[in-house]
């Protein structure tokens, strides 16, 4: 044992030995080639000036809110938009936010644009807060109510006479909790004939939430609902190879390799996963100082990640929906079967909902979130159990994802929130 110890040591020894004490390594690493011209193109925190197959929703926004440049504070508009993960709703908000703000500079017009996560900002407090703050800086920093908060966002935007376009991405998270949405469309509407000041874009997976609205935003809302679909594998195609010629230098990446990663993205319709396997394979070449991207290296990538268990999508469940995920996982852990009864998992999940102190949720929102991990998040599969038979029920499984893996990366996510 020790003796393979110092082995080991000597080797590393070794390995580090060409640098002296006054090598800067970083500096050294800098020096070397590199296929990438801009790797930051492949996040999926850039929004690119080109939205390959999302043009008709650009438009359809684009006509819906015009009106707001045409006769500014006579109406406002709320728009809505759903899909799965990876399908563009952010993007789509924020360039069409950058094409608000470039035609009301171009007027003179005082319309501002927001874009605030609502899953990030959990609280009516705090996304009330980044709204005033992102175009006033004067607030003091006391604690305000949301009361005394609303009331002081309608107070500046009255003295400024400013616009506001605001997109509450992720709405789900708290719309249950928060009456934000409610208050914000209803700020002006105290005086007949007010001037309006705020127009919406909401994101949200899908349509579950509009349950927990007023007649009125849910019947709007549904009038103006931008429902994206997942993408196929030439879409997939069309967006990779538009952000490859920005993110690699030339000849870095052949059109049979991006084929490659598109038909391994396909069956997810998910261009943030597209994008990091993308990413990854750049990384892989560049780390074995290769000048191209091969499909070994699209190989070795797809072994490193998951699309099932990337954080990302992960951490856009919400908490009573990673408790559901935790008890399938476990379950089926449990059972060593393909399937598991879903009055089984409800049975498991009553166990987790204790285990993390949450008070559990019934059937019926049990079974939404179920469609939920099913339709939106392509996380577990279901069907029905004995077809032809009385006694039929659902049964649940994960086919792709290996529940170890899932299950640590759900604790984590549970014990951090």
């Amino acid at each position: 044992m020790n003796n393979s110890k110092t082995k080991m040591i000597r080797m590393n020894d070794k390995s580090t030995s060409k640098y002296s004490k006054d090598t800067n390594i970083f500096e050294n690493e800098l020096e070397k080639p590199t296929i990438f011209k801009d790797e930051a193109r492949l996040s999926i925190d850039y929004i690119p000036r080109n939205l390959p197959h999302r043009g008709k929703e650009l438009v359809k926004l684009s006509n819906e809110f015009r009106v707001i440049i045409e006769h500014p504070f006579k109406t406002n508009r709320k728009v809505l938009i759903t899909g799965p993960v990876g399908t563009g709703k952010t993007a789509i908000a924020k360039s069409f936010g950058e094409m608000v703000k470039e035609s009301a500079n171009k007027r003179n017009l005082n319309i501002h644009y927001h874009h605030i996560n609502c899953r990030r900002n959990r609280t009516y407090s705090l996304i009330l807060k980044s709204i005033i703050l992102s175009f006033y800086s004067a607030i003091p920093s006391r604690g305000y109510s949301p009361e005394e908060l609303l009331e002081i966002l309608k107070d500046i935007l009255i003295k400024e006479k400013r616009y506001l376009v605001i997109t509450l991405d992720e709405l789900d998270y708290i719309v249950e909790k928060s009456p934000i949405l409610y208050d914000l469309t209803r700020l002006m509407d105290e005086n007949y004939n007010a001037n309006q000041y705020i127009s919406f874009i909401i994101i949200t997976k899908n349509t579950t939430f509009l349950y927990n609205l007023d007649d009125s935003t849910r019947s709007t809302l549904q009038k103006t609902h931008l429902k994206l679909e997942k993408y196929n594998s030439q879409q997939l195609y069309d967006i990779l190879n538009e952000r490859s010629k920005e993110a690699f230098f030339e000849n870095s990446i052949s059109e049979d390799v991006l084929e490659q990663i598109a038909d391994s993205s396909a069956q997810y319709g998910d261009a943030r996963y597209a994008l990091e396997l993308l990413r990854i394979a750049g990384g892989i070449a560049n780390r074995k100082r290769d000048l191209k991207i091969s499909p070994e290296h699209v190989r070795i990538a797809k072994a490193e990640i998951h699309p099932l268990i990337k954080q990302e999508i992960l951490r856009d469940l919400s908490y009573n929906q990673k408790l559901l995920l935790l008890a399938i996982v476990r379950k089926l852990k449990q059972e060593g079967t393909v399937y598991v009864e879903i009055s089984d998992v409800e049975d498991q999940y009553e166990l987790v909902a204790e285990e993390f102190d949450y008070k559990a949720t019934a059937h019926t929102t049990n079974w939404n979130n179920i469609k939920d991990l099913e339709e939106t998040f392509a996380i577990i599969n279901t069907k029905v159990s004995g077809e032809n038979k009385k006694g039929r029920s659902t049964i649940i499984s994960i086919n792709d994802a290996p529940l170890g893996l899932l299950e640590d990366k759900l604790l984590k996510l549970l014990n951090s929130e």
